[in-house]
């Protein structure tokens, strides 16, 4: 009879050390881990011949990559009711600054409990996203062999104006709160949404368009400013595809009415459409993150530009000249512009 202590006053994980060198059980896992953890455990055995085992350890600012994302800033405790089964409790908690599974989300706090065999029960993971809340559903994780991992998120309150504010999408304008799930899965070859779907709230919102108007008569343009402000009562959005290839949207927009500009014109056209139930379907395909990378370089070309610059785009020896009143020689143009001219000064070695 007798126990036996495990002190780690601070185990450090890195580029010198990695989890999957002390334990294979991280294969596959976990990689990349950078951080300390620290705490004590406690192993007894009985005459008998039983063994118990305990232990309470912690982290603060873990970051690491797992299966569905890059993992920022994860800090917590965690306490084992089977130190040597590695299990616990319901109810351990795990704070994450951020976590990336295609769509960055941040300041979030998860729930879940360690199960016999490496399978992990998430409880509940929330997120506040877009101006409402990301909610990861019940689900448990086997991380005893290779398998798909099956994610549900619930989505409430998300804000349609924020998120295409927060992404710059250049010349539209969409208010309205919606609400619906995501369901994710993860595996060796990515994250994919299938069957994803959100609906607008009974409010509903606007759909516009603010972007240049065509060069076209009259009542044209009356159209397209009609078109270009359109006020619902439902928006569906249904999501399928690769977050980090091909990705369709489906969009519903019904119970349509019509803005107020156009003039004249706009009224007239108005008016005859006022009794017409509108629906609009629209569909969209593409590479969802190169589209978001794209949305974001129009705040930030800084992600566009440095892939193709022979030098560090915050390089300290880089200079960014501001040109007034060039003239445009290709376009014979007499009318003043300000351009910007980016100049790449050597560094003191290589001149």
């Amino acid at each position: 009879a007798g126990h036996a202590m495990l002190d780690v006053p601070g185990l450090t994980f890195g580029a010198n050390l990695q989890p999957d060198e002390l334990t294979r059980l991280t294969e596959g896992v976990i990689a990349l881990v950078n951080g300390t953890i620290q705490g004590q455990g406690r192993i007894n055995w009985a005459a008998g011949g039983k063994v118990t085992s305990t232990g309470d350890f912690s982290s603060a600012n873990i970051d690491l990559a797992a299966p569905f994302g890059p993992v920022a800033g994860a800090s917590g405790s965690i306490h084992f009711n089977d130190l040597l089964g590695l299990e616990t409790p319901p109810g351990q908690m795990l704070e994450i600054r951020s976590i990336n599974p295609g769509i960055l989300v941040e300041n979030g706090v998860v729930k879940y409990q360690l199960l016999p065999h490496q399978l992990v029960k998430v409880e509940r993971g929330e997120w506040p996203f877009m101006g409402g809340k990301l909610i990861l559903r019940e689900t448990v994780l086997n991380f005893g062999h290779p398998s798909a991992k099956r994610l549900t998120f619930e989505v409430q309150g998300f804000d349609a104006k924020q998120f295409v504010d927060t992404f710059g999408f250049a010349g539209l304008e969409i208010s309205g709160t919606f609400d619906g799930v995501l369901p994710m899965i993860f595996d060796d070859s990515g994250g994919r949404i299938v069957g994803g779907r959100l609906d607008s709230r009974a409010s509903g919102g606007t759909f516009r368009y603010t972007g240049t108007k065509p060069k076209a008569g009259l009542v044209a343009g009356a159209v397209f400013a009609l078109l270009s402000d359109l006020h619902f009562r439902s928006m569906i959005v249904r999501l399928d595809g690769d977050l980090s290839g091909e990705f369709a949207s489906r969009i519903t927009i019904d119970k349509i009415s019509l803005g107020k500009g156009g003039g004249v014109a706009g009224s007239l056209i108005r008016s005859g459409f006022s009794k017409i139930p509108l629906k609009v379907n629209l569909n969209v395909n593409g590479p969802f993150r190169a589209l978001i990378q794209t949305a974001k370089a129009f705040k930030d070309p800084r992600q566009a530009i440095a892939p193709v610059m022979p030098f560090p785009i915050d390089s300290p020896s880089l200079d960014v000249v501001v040109i007034e009143n060039r003239k445009s020689e290709e376009q014979h143009s007499t009318t003043p512009t300000n351009d910007v001219e980016i100049r790449s000064t050597p560094a003191p070695s290589e001149k």
